[in-house]
C-alpha cells in the first residue's frame, strides 16, 4: 500500500509538471498562428488530455489498492482478535496482562513482538505483509495501552430485549436471565453460528451485573438484537469520590477523588444503588414549629 501511494504520487506529480510544461508551450504558439501552428497547438492540447487521463486513471487505480487494503485490514482484524481472545482464555490473561507480556517493559508493543505472537496463533496462515499491514493499521510506530484494548475489547449495546444463556447451543442452552434494552455487553468469545438455528452467537459480560453467558448478534430472520459500540467512558463534569466498594456504608474512605474533566473507563455498571427502608419519625421543631420527616 505505502509503495503503491509513492508511486502515486509520483505519477500524479509527473503529469502535473507534464501539464504545466505544456501550457507553457501553448502560451508560446502566436495567436494568428500559421496552419502548422495550429496542428502544434492541437497536438499539445491532445498532449494535456492523455496527461489529465494518466493522473484519472491513476488515481482509480490508488483508491482501489486503497479500498482492497481496507478489506484486508478488516478481516485480518477480526480474525486476529478472535484467536488472541481464545488464546487469552485458554491461558487466563487478561488484556492488561498480555500487554506487558507483549510490551516487555515498554509503554508500547514494537511491531516485530506483536508479529511474532501473531506467526505462533496464525501458524501456517501467517502472512508477513498481511500482519505488517495490520500493525501499522493499528498504530505506527507501535501499539499503545489504548489501541491494544480497543482491538481486543469489543463492546455491543442491547437494541431488543434477548436471552442470556449458559451454553453456546441454543436447543440444550438454558436462560439465566434477559438482557434489556440499552445494556452494555463485553464481548469474551466468539462470534460463532450456530448452524442448527442460523444465528451468529457470542459470548458475553454484562456491564449491569457482571454476568457472563451467551448471547444472539441478531435472530435467523434478521432481526438485530445487539449492535456494535465504542468502549464505553464517563467525563467527570465535578469533583467525586472513588470508592473501593459498590455500597457506600461508610466503614471506608475513598480511595482517591476524581476530579472535574478526568476521564474514566467503565468497568462494571451502571448499577442502581437502594438503600434498606430505616425508620422515620415526623416532628415539630420546638423552636418554630417547622414540621417535616427526619
Amino acid at each position: 500500500a505505502e509503495a503503491a501511494d509513492r508511486l502515486g504520487q509520483a505519477v500524479v506529480k509527473a503529469a502535473d509538471e507534464a501539464k504545466q510544461a505544456l501550457a507553457a508551450q501553448q502560451a508560446e504558439i502566436p495567436k494568428a498562428p500559421s496552419s502548422s501552428m495550429l496542428e502544434a497547438k492541437r497536438d499539445l492540447l491532445k498532449m494535456i488530455g492523455k496527461s489529465e487521463m494518466s493522473k484519472k486513471k491513476c488515481k482509480g487505480v490508488l483508491d482501489a489498492v486503497r479500498a482492497k487494503c481496507g478489506e484486508l485490514v478488516e478481516s485480518r482484524s477480526a480474525q486476529v482478535a478472535g484467536l488472541m481472545r481464545q488464546d487469552m482464555l485458554s491461558r487466563s490473561l487478561t488484556v492488561e496482562t498480555l500487554f506487558s507480556d507483549l510490551a516487555k517493559g515498554d509503554e508500547k508493543i514494537s511491531h516485530a513482538n506483536f508479529s511474532k505472537h501473531l506467526e505462533g496463533l496464525l501458524g501456517s496462515a501467517y502472512r508477513e505483509e498481511h500482519i505488517s499491514l495490520l500493525c501499522k493499521h493499528i498504530e505506527v510506530g507501535g501499539i499503545g495501552r489504548r489501541k491494544f484494548q480497543a482491538l481486543l475489547q469489543q463492546y455491543f449495546v442491547v437494541v431488543k430485549g434477548i436471552a442470556i444463556t449458559d451454553t453456546f447451543e441454543i436447543s440444550t442452552a438454558k436462560t439465566l436471565r434477559k438482557a434489556e434494552a440499552d445494556e452494555v455487553l463485553e464481548m469474551l468469545e466468539g462470534p460463532r453460528s450456530d448452524e442448527k438455528v442460523g444465528v451468529t452467537r457470542i459470548r458475553a459480560k454484562s456491564l449491569v451485573d457482571g454476568l457472563e453467558g451467551w448471547i444472539s448478534l441478531q435472530g435467523n430472520q434478521g432481526t438485530p438484537f445487539l449492535k456494535e459500540v465504542e468502549k464505553p467512558f464517563y467525563s467527570c463534569r465535578a469533583d467525586i469520590p472513588l470508592d473501593s466498594q459498590f455500597k457506600r456504608d461508610g466503614s471506608a474512605g475513598p480511595i482517591r477523588t476524581i476530579k472535574a474533566e478526568e476521564i474514566v473507563e467503565v468497568i462494571e455498571g451502571p448499577r442502581k444503588l437502594t438503600y434498606e427502608p430505616g425508620v422515620r419519625v415526623k416532628g415539630k421543631a420546638v423552636s418554630d414549629g417547622a414540621l417535616g420527616w427526619f
